[in-house]
């Protein structure tokens, strides 16, 4: 036994995340590379990144931030990796060979800039969150100015992450994560700062916060099959608003997306 696995014996012990199992608890998790090619396919490069981590031992590899739709979903638009079409699973399908070729599960991180606009370089286009937003509103200067999605604009949403997911399944991928921190599309629902709706999406409750996120949940779940695993990604906490959410509602929406079907749950903070 090495000196490592004899200090750290927990690290190097078998995990298992709903049905994908570890052989040990050592994760590459979806921090970025922009290996991506500039057409939106997975080429020689990202297939040999992830290929060496595999055979290096990691017991799990989550595929960098993912955009759902593109452009619209992606904050750096020529270098963001995308399941956004069909067209792209057979690419998917080859990084997922090569990494089941050295015993390692796979997984990729699905998300949504929705206003968020870091660089200031996207170009003009339809920006939407759960509420409209005004320039004195928004949390700084790197967002665009959002108008609300309507109600089946919301549904359409929906379908989009589940669709991509679908996408990942397909191509033989062991699970998804669905990135609904930061600022991203999917917070503008579970935060008040941003939510201000009146439907069965809006803030009058914790279940109606979490009900996007729940709903994309559930419906990857059913499309995918129970052996797809399906984890989330959610602020537990926010800081520096009055409208943001606390801790107590953080664990409160995190059990939320357990009822709905989550086999693990990633949490961040966030300040404004």
């Amino acid at each position: 036994m090495s000196i490592g696995a004899k200090k750290y014996p927990h690290l190097f012990s078998p995990g298992q995340i709903g049905k994908i199992k570890t052989k040990n608890r050592i994760i590459k998790t979806a921090n970025g590379t922009s290996f991506i090619e500039r057409d939106g396919f997975v080429g020689d490069r990202a297939i040999a990144y992830y290929e060496a981590l595999a055979k290096g031992g990691i017991g799990l590899l989550i595929v960098e931030s993912c955009g759902v739709e593109f452009p619209l979903a992606c904050q750096h638009v020529e270098c963001q990796f995308r399941l956004s079409d069909d067209k792209y699973i057979p690419s998917y399908a080859k990084l997922a060979e090569a990494v089941h070729a050295q015993g390692c599960p796979l997984m990729v991180q699905f998300q949504h800039a929705g206003p968020w606009n870091p660089t200031g370089l996207l170009p003009e286009r339809d920006t939407k969150a759960a509420s409209a937003l005004t320039k004195e509103e928004l949390p700084g200067d790197d967002f665009a100015v959002p108008r609300a999605m309507s109600h089946d604009e919301v549904y359409e949403a929906i379908e989009t992450w589940v669709k991509a997911g679908e996408r990942a399944w397909k191509a033989g991928f062991d699970g998804v994560e669905i990135n609904g921190g930061t600022c991203h599309q999917i917070n503008t629902f579970f935060s008040r700062i941003w939510n201000r709706r009146e439907d069965e999406f809006g803030p009058q409750s914790l279940e109606n916060r979490a009900r996007f996120m729940c709903e994309v949940i559930k419906r990857t779940k059913e499309r995918c099959g129970p052996d797809f695993t399906v984890t989330c990604l959610i602020n537990i906490e926010e800081y520096n608003h009055p409208l943001a959410t606390s801790r107590e509602e953080g664990v409160g929406l995190a059990k939320l997306c357990a009822e709905a079907g989550a086999d693990a749950i990633q949490c961040r903070a966030h300040i404004y």
